[in-house]
């Protein structure tokens, strides 16, 4: 397929690939049934100008994935960092959430990160970290009772004041307001969760 035709798919496969981790046998048949990539003919295609005889093989989606860089696994040194890293802010008192290059890191693949290389020693376990890998940060969980605050000129909100729906107090809750009509603009900013 000509690289216009795989461009055109990238997000939606990195979408499928990297952000909702699926196998990509996966998202090789999801691809068929959603916008028809047959696996072995494109004959019959909704795609524009792709020859009939075109293949759509495992070999060309990894070729593909390969070029684009995605990356599904962090390398292994990484896992003993990240390994380290959540053990010591655990030690303090802290739990953690895990992104590379601003993808979360599911904690399933956290947990196999600490036992991949089986035997740690005591004094490797205490041992200062070592630098942060480029594109790895390791950050406090959000608490659900954050504070937000809304600026009025957000179009949800502008969207708001003609329904008359007061934005939520909390996670979850929304009420209905009186009827009024607003002739004149105005900013102001709604607190929430206060």
């Amino acid at each position: 397929m000509a690289n216009q035709q795989w461009d055109t798919y990238k997000s939606e496969i990195e979408r499928l690939y990297i952000h909702e981790n699926r196998k990509l046998e996966d998202v090789m048949s999801y691809m068929e049934t959603q916008h028809s990539w047959k696996k072995r003919q494109a004959r019959f295609t909704r795609l524009p100008n792709i020859a009939a005889d075109q293949k759509f093989s495992k070999a060309s989606y990894t070729r593909q994935i390969n070029k684009w860089e995605f990356r599904k696994h962090s390398e292994s040194r990484n896992d003993e960092w990240i390994s380290k890293r959540v053990a010591k802010r655990k030690r303090d008192g802290k739990e953690s959430e895990v992104f590379i290059d601003g993808l979360q890191l599911h904690p399933k693949k956290i947990s196999k990160a600490k036992y991949g290389k089986g035997f740690v020693s005591t004094i490797a376990q205490y041992a200062p970290s070592p630098k942060t890998p480029e594109g790895y940060l390791v950050t406090t969980p959000q608490t659900t009772g954050m504070c937000l605050s809304w600026d009025s000129s957000l179009p949800w909100l502008r969207f708001k004041s003609f329904i008359d729906i007061d934005p939520p107090k909390e996670q979850g809750e929304m009420r209905l307001t009186h009827t009024h009509t607003h002739t004149h603009t105005h900013t102001h900013t709604h607190e929430l969760g206060c």
